[in-house]
């Protein structure tokens, strides 16, 4: 046991690196023995300590509102003037209705969480989450980080404390010029300066968080720019609070820059960059400056891959660092800063047809994978969580100077970030792909149609950050509906079990050998034994190609086993084949379960050896397997074993059903799955060296078996 530690310590110590490891180890040195709290102290909002760092003839000036506009910098956020104009010409009013209704709701002490689930909160407590009921310790924040065991997931008391429930508030007062809720907003505001000064309570804990806040916070001032609610005394308040958020993150960014490389440094750096901006007057406002530019250009050439993918293995974190990416482009617009804005724009057009090529266009939805963790700070729109349009109309739009899609709520993106600027062309677009590879990102798309496409996972972990085990996961998309999908996040801190699962193999539409993951999991975010990945196409005639993905995570184990999966369209079928094989073939046998999660409802089924034919209402699925011993099972949100579950918000999660097909075997065993519409069911056989559809021999075994093997050879072990 002792030497399993110590070697799962030198393997995570060696994916940090020098540096990093360096850093953790001062890192948690400085928090577990005190010395953070000696470093940090706490201290409360004062606006005379905030003047004093203010240059003299700007505090000498009469009035702080006519210093402030005669020295702010334009950060390119719209007046309430324009924006009021914007949002009634592009809402509708079912939308504004809605939207002044979520003010009413946080009015009455309700907050959206995670964009989707409402929460009765009562009176704010910044420091207890009603669900979960405990309560935070008001104590320096460089020690609460050590606690999560104790009083839950921390994510939960953060969201209220990300302030991007100001949003709402704002865009509702633009339509319905209630003052009233700009008074609320300033409450709100007030209570949270009375009970969180700097470094107590949770609310400090996150260079993230205290970044996304800080960046509400611009909002409001810059909207109410010209609006009488914005009282000197509100002003003054505002500036004295965006100091103290820019203290913290100027005195904890370093660790993220040593050893996080990833949205967390760039929402970090990004919240001192608009901070810097917003207070240009500030003694170390240059400092902050320069810092947090340097980050925001390094950041924008070190984080994504050359396919338009991203180092975080997840579509959430991918937009969330666009967002971040964004906001810093705004800004350097304004300032005329070209050289940052043209870095930021390099990795536009790549990114944007990553994500295009995986979007339902009908809702605006990609495949819910990688880690997601409700992560939205442009929730500056009337569109669900989850669509992720106004992302894609925004980029496109500065990286081709047309819309993606016709006018609607995703607009407003558009309007927050680069301006009322309407496309001068009709809408354009982008072709999709019938094959789409991203071979750093390690995702092959598959189109059959506009609205039917498959998405697998294939490629090497590039990165240590929100990895999950999922090799040769397949998502489908049929007729605009995701109908085998991902199993989302639910929760990072609630239960190591139940977390280990949504990110483990065990929850994805894979091949598990053995019971066990890919990669070993270790601690909450990381995995060791990183399983190495490699796809590409191959032809099985001349009218028809595959793709073909193979893994070697599961080499580890006796027999030392490898997994291929081939996956094509046959006539509006989609076709997945598995085989599994052992390098050293051995008498024991091992447990092999291919399974699924299918949003299908399973009306009848018929078993016969080897084959398992269900009927699920809109689609036909037939399971068939070289082993005729192999047994079927089906759950839907159980328990005990923990399966049929699928999360797509963050703390929240439904049943689906889960399915299946498990043998054991000590020799290449293959399995067949195959996926039409119920008005179009063909007759699937996986025969000793072919597959035959409807009779006829589609693709011989023997294509897969050596391409298979020559693709782990050259992967290695």
């Amino acid at each position: 046991m002792i030497r399993d530690r110590l070697s799962n310590l030198y393997k995570e110590l060696k994916l940090l690196g020098f540096t990093g490891t360096i850093s953790r180890i001062i890192f948690e040195l400085k928090r577990r023995f005190g010395i953070d709290i000696l470093l940090m102290r706490p201290r409360v909002l004062s606006i005379p300590s905030y003047k004093k760092n203010c240059p003299s003839d700007f505090i000498t000036l009469d009035n702080y509102l006519d210093s402030w506009h005669c020295y702010k910098k334009d950060l390119g956020i719209a007046s309430s003037k324009e924006a009021s104009v914007f949002l009634k010409g592009l809402l509708t009013i079912e939308q504004q209705a809605n939207l002044i209704g979520k003010a009413k709701k946080i009015a009455s002490g309700n907050f959206l969480e995670f964009g989707h689930d409402w929460i009765e909160y009562g009176e704010v407590d910044w420091y207890r989450h009603p669900i979960e009921g405990l309560r935070w310790p008001k104590e320096h924040s460089s020690k609460l980080l050590l606690k999560l065991k104790e009083y839950g997931d921390i994510k939960l008391v953060w969201e209220i404390g990300r302030f991007t429930w100001i949003l709402d508030l704002v865009r509702a007062w633009l339509l319905s010029k209630d003052d009233s809720i700009i008074d609320l907003l300033f409450d709100l505001i007030d209570d949270f300066v009375i009970n969180n000064p700097l470094y107590i309570g949770p609310q400090w804990t996150s260079e993230q968080e205290v970044a996304i806040r800080a960046l509400m916070l611009v909002y409001v001032q810059e909207v109410l720019r010209d609006h009488q609610d914005l009282t000197e005394n509100r002003l003054l308040k505002l500036h004295a609070l965006l100091e103290l958020h820019g203290i913290y993150l100027s005195e904890n960014l370093h660790y993220a820059e040593r050893a996080i490389r990833n949205n967390h440094l760039i929402h970090g750096a990004l919240g001192l960059f608009v901070i810097s901006n917003a207070l240009p007057w500030h003694k170390k406002a240059f400092q902050w400056h320069e810092r947090s530019r340097k980050i925001l250009m390094e950041a924008s050439k070190e984080q994504w891959f050359s396919d338009g993918g991203y180092v975080q293995p997840s579509h959430n974190y991918h937009r969330s660092a666009w967002h971040g990416m964004l906001w810093a482009r705004m800004v350097a617009t304004k300032s005329g800063d070209t050289e940052l804005v043209k870095c930021i724009d390099s990795n536009v057009q790549k990114s944007l047809y990553l994500f295009s090529s995986q979007i339902n266009f009908s809702n605006g939805r990609l495949p819910n994978w990688g880690p997601n963790d409700g992560s939205l700070i442009g929730s500056w729109t009337e569109c669900d969580y989850s669509d992720f349009r106004p992302l894609l109309q925004t980029l496109s739009l500065i990286c081709r100077g047309d819309a993606i899609f016709d006018p609607g709520p995703w607009d407003e993106e558009v309007f927050w970030f680069i301006g009322n600027s309407e496309p001068k062309n009709p809408t354009k677009p982008l072709k999709t792909q019938r094959l789409s590879i991203f071979d750093r990102q390690g995702l092959i798309v598959i189109r059959e149609r506009n609205s039917s496409f498959a998405v697998i996972r294939s490629g090497n972990y590039l990165s240590r950050y929100g990895q999950q085990a999922d090799q040769l996961h397949v998502d489908i998309w049929s007729d605009g509906r995701n109908i085998a999908s991902d199993a989302g996040s639910y929760n990072y801190n609630r239960s190591a079990k139940i977390h280990n699962w949504f990110r483990g193999s065990l929850s994805h539409n894979t091949v598990i050998i053995d019971e066990v993951d890919q990669m070993v999991p270790y601690r909450t975010f990381k995995y060791l034994n990183w399983s190495k990945g490699l796809a590409k196409e191959i032809f099985f005639d001349n009218d028809h190609s595959m793709i073909l993905g193979v893994h070697q995570g599961y080499r580890r184990l006796p027999g030392q086993w490898c997994h291929a999966r081939a996956i094509t369209y046959l006539d509006e079928t989609l076709l997945i084949l598995d085989r599994l094989w052992p390098i050293k073939p051995s008498d024991k046998k091992t447990k092999l379960r291919l399974h699924w999660q299918f949003d299908l409802d399973l009306k009848t089924l018929k078993e016969s050896p080897g084959i398992i034919d269900a009927d699920c209402d809109s689609h036909q699925l037939v399971l068939l397997c070289s082993n005729q011993t192999a047994k079927f099972s089906s759950l839907k949100g159980s328990i005990k074993p923990f399966d049929g579950w699928i999360s797509k918000y963050y703390n929240s999660k439904m049943p689906i059903q889960a399915m299946s097909y498990s043998t054991k075997s000590n020799n290449e065993t293959w399995f067949l799955s195959a996926v039409s519409k119920s008005d179009k069911i063909p007759i699937v056989s996986l025969c000793d060296n072919n597959i035959e559809v409807n009779g006829s021999k589609v693709m011989e075994l023997e294509i897969v078996r050596n391409s298979s093997n020559q693709m782990i050879a050259a992967i290695g072990s």
